[in-house]
C-alpha cells in the first residue's frame, strides 16, 4: 500500500516522510534559555536510541557547545514519554547538591510532571528553575506558570503528508529527497 510517514523520518527506507526539525527546535529552546542567562542545563529525554530523542538531545548539546559551554554544563535524565517520567526526573533533580537552572524536556507531559514535583518541593518556576517542553499541547497554556514550549505544526505536517500520499496514489513519483521538513515554533510563556 502507498504510505507516507508523518513525524518519524523513514526516508532512508524509501518511505516519503514529513517531519519537524527536532534538532533545530531544541536548539532554539536552549538558545532562549541561554539568552536568559542560564549556563547549567538538564535534558529530560525520551527513549534512548529513538529518532526524536537523538535529534532533540543533539540540538541542546549543539546550542550549549556553540555558546562555549563545556559538555559538563548538560546533564541528561532518561525517560520515556509521560508525566511520571517528568516527576521521576524532578525527584532525582531535587537530590542533587548542585542543580541546573534550566530544564529542556522531551515533551510537554514530562515538563508538566517536572514542574508539578519541583513546585511541591518549594521551588519556584521559573525563578529557581526554568522549564521548556516540546509539542505545544493545549494543556501547556493552562499550567501554572504557563509552559514555554515548542509547538509542532501538526496541521501543516498532516496536510503535507496527505498531499504526498495523494500524489503517490495518483502515480506521481515523489521527488528526492523523500523527506519534507517543517519548523516548530517557540511559544514563550511564563
Amino acid at each position: 500500500l502507498p504510505s507516507v510517514s508523518v513525524l518519524v523520518d523513514r526516508s532512508a527506507l524509501g518511505v516519503p516522510s514529513v517531519v519537524t526539525d527536532d534538532r533545530a527546535a531544541t536548539k532554539c529552546a536552549a538558545r532562549h534559555l541561554l539568552e536568559l542567562g542560564h549556563e547549567n542545563f538538564l535534558y529530560i529525554g525520551g527513549q534512548e536510541g529513538e529518532y526524536h530523542e537523538e535529534e532533540r538531545h543533539a540540538g541542546v548539546r549543539e546550542a550549549l557547545a556553540e555558546a562555549g559551554l563545556p559538555a559538563s554544563a548538560l546533564r541528561r535524565h532518561p525517560g520515556r514519554f509521560g508525566i511520571a517520567d517528568g516527576e521521576a526526573a524532578a525527584r532525582a533533580y531535587l537530590q542533587w547538591p548542585a542543580r541546573p537552572s534550566a530544564v529542556v524536556c522531551w515533551n510537554d507531559y514530562m515538563a508538566i510532571g517536572f514542574m508539578k514535583t519541583v513546585r511541591e518541593a518549594g521551588l519556584e518556576v521559573p525563578h529557581d528553575v526554568a522549564v521548556t517542553g516540546f509539542d505545544g499541547i493545549e494543556g501547556a497554556s493552562y499550567c501554572e506558570p504557563g509552559l514555554t514550549t515548542l509547538a509542532q505544526p501538526f496541521k501543516t505536517m498532516g496536510a503535507a503528508g496527505a498531499t504526498m500520499l495523494l500524489g503517490i496514489v495518483e502515480g506521481k513519483v515523489p521527488e528526492s529527497p523523500l523527506r519534507s521538513v517543517v519548523q516548530s515554533a517557540l511559544i514563550v510563556r511564563e
